[in-house]
């Protein structure tokens, strides 16, 4: 059995986190963007979806 693991974003224009699962976003309880990572994090919980420890930051860069 194969476990897929969802990913979380921090969509640094948007101001949230989202979720990708098998390279697209996911909607959860009809919702794609969450306010903070913990929230996103205990929605995937109640879900049961194994999560990666790392979060894929979409932020600007500047140099």
């Amino acid at each position: 059995m194969t476990t897929r693991m969802a990913r979380i974003v921090r969509m640094g224009k948007l101001g949230g986190y989202a979720v990708l699962l098998g390279g697209a976003m996911q909607e959860i309880d009809g919702r794609m963007l969450w306010p903070s990572m913990e929230a996103v994090r205990e929605r995937l919980a109640r879900h049961s979806m194994t999560v990666a420890s790392w979060v894929i930051d979409t932020g600007t860069v500047t140099g």
